[in-house]
């Protein structure tokens, strides 16, 4: 992955259509909706904004491309791609284990071209977001295998409709937050 500046992470996300205000409402709401987990391992997040916190906030953020950059590309600027959100973090009770699973979203996309956008929270030790931009494919037997990775591994996705916007009608729980062992 390359690392960017924090300018052009959120120019990349605004030219996808994501605003700051909904991203971190979209953050902390899902936060919110894990409350069996430990509180600690979310309060911080709470306390931070997700992307354009004040300027004393520091972390480092970074972009790949994965496939061809000219359909990933298009398929932004025609508002036609799934947005999947990957969390990881590190509990602070458990120093062994690590909850949340960017690797296994990114295995499961191996055939499928997409833009992948990190924040790694300085903050937070081992804390880290991912953001997948995934370009909805013509087959329809690719878009539901697709659609299969994106549940299984992510924390929660967006996928396209009529509207060409981020809603919570369009928007779907994943089973990629899970506590594990670290490597």
């Amino acid at each position: 992955m390359q690392e960017i500046s924090r300018e052009k992470f959120c120019q990349k996300l605004r030219s996808a259509g994501f605003a700051a205000a909904f991203l971190s409402a979209a953050a902390g709401s899902a936060l919110e909706s894990f409350e069996h987990f430990n509180g600690e391992i979310f309060e911080p997040f709470r306390q931070t904004s997700f992307l354009e916190a004040d300027a004393n906030f520091s972390g480092r953020y970074f972009l790949e491309h994965h496939g061809p950059k000219d359909q990933v590309d298009e398929a932004i600027s025609k508002s036609n791609f799934f947005a999947a959100f990957s969390l990881e973090v590190q509990p602070s009770h458990l120093s062994d284990s690590l909850a949340g699973d960017h690797e296994s979203l990114v295995r499961s996309l191996a055939g499928t071209p997409y833009l992948r956008l990190r924040r790694e929270y300085e903050s937070l030790r081992g804390a880290s977001i991912e953001i997948f931009l995934i370009p909805v494919a013509s087959d329809p037997q690719e878009i539901e295998s697709v659609v299969g990775s994106i549940r299984d591994n992510a924390m929660f996705f967006f996928f396209p409709d009529e509207t060409r916007e981020f809603h919570v009608g369009n928007c779907r729980w994943g089973n990629g937050f899970r506590l594990q062992k670290k490597a």
